[in-house]
């Protein structure tokens, strides 16, 4: 899979991204709402892109690149957590701090969608959200998300509970 875009390029993960996303994983900008929290070593980036790779060779999810012009990695989007009982899976998404607000996860992100409704086939994409992630929920609704609810104290992060904004997008939203 290969993809360029106007400032970014998609592409499958290769072990010398784990590197960047060594980086962009202790940058707790990025990681405040992410759910996994900060990477302690780079061992736990190769696993991470190793985990890309495999979900490339099965139904049950896709993980690709986000990377600039130079080839260097900035980022990941894609799906995980398949469920096959009702065709729905997980998005996720993420990029380095320099290069939000610069539509390149609006465009990533639909490229992605595109993908698993038109390739894959999946009925029903979700994201769960930290309510406070503001930017997260813009781009939700930018790229035609549909929030269905919150759910109360769902998840426990940093020695607290958390709520959890869930939002969804239908094969049959974009038909």
């Amino acid at each position: 899979m290969h993809y360029e875009g106007v400032k970014f390029n998609l592409r499958e993960a290769r072990d010398d991204d784990a590197h960047e996303l060594f980086q962009i994983m202790c940058d707790e900008r990025v990681t405040k709402y992410y759910g996994m929290g900060r990477f302690e070593d780079h061992d736990e980036a190769l696993k991470e892109i190793h985990r890309f790779k495999e979900s490339e060779t099965s139904f049950d999810g896709f993980r690709w690149v986000i990377s600039d012009k130079n080839d260097c990695y900035i980022g990941d989007v894609g799906c995980y957590n398949y469920d096959l009982d009702f065709n729905c899976i997980e998005v996720s998404f993420k990029l380095k701090y320099e290069y939000w607000n610069q539509g390149i996860l609006s465009e990533a992100l639909q490229y992605a969608i595109d993908y698993a409704f038109n390739f894959k086939y999946y009925n029903r994409l979700q994201v769960k959200v930290c309510p406070e992630n503001q930017g997260c929920i813009r781009l939700l609704d930018k790229t035609g998300f549909k929030y269905e609810g919150t759910l109360r104290q769902a998840e426990y992060e940093a020695g607290r509970y958390i709520d959890i904004c869930i939002y969804s997008l239908l094969q049959t939203d974009i038909m």
